[in-house]
């Protein structure tokens, strides 16, 4: 008989569609994509979309974390990830006067306003 990968060697099997058979472990075994959770040997569809809130899947659930340079303002397992601007308006956050909240960072950090230095 011919060794192949996992991949390869079940491309005649069914499959529970909406994920990938997984190469390089000792058994063969189907993974759902992200965005899907695997629910009696099926790959069903969270009921939220991660992409709608600026959220990246944690795999092999239906919850998410804040993409890079986006931020949970809601505090919650389904967050609503927002720039750095839009969660400070939100909480109220205050920043000196002549600075202005930077989006696009890791941190959410105000910086000098055009013509200022802090």
């Amino acid at each position: 008989p011919k060794c192949e990968s996992c991949a390869v060697f079940m491309l005649d099997m069914p499959s529970p569609g909406n994920g990938t058979w997984v190469d390089d472990e000792e058994e063969c075994f189907y993974k759902c994509n992200p965005g899907f959770i695997t629910s009696e040997e099926t790959c069903n569809a969270c009921p939220s979309d991660a992409d709608a809130y600026n959220g990246e899947w944690t795999p092999d659930t239906c919850a998410w974390t804040c993409a890079p340079s986006y931020f949970n303002y809601t505090l919650s397992a389904t967050p609503d990830c927002v720039p750095c601007s839009e969660r400070a308006r939100r909480l109220g956050v205050p920043r000196p006067n002549n600075s202005e909240w930077i989006d696009g960072l890791a941190e959410c950090v105000y910086g000098p306003a055009i013509g200022f230095r802090c």
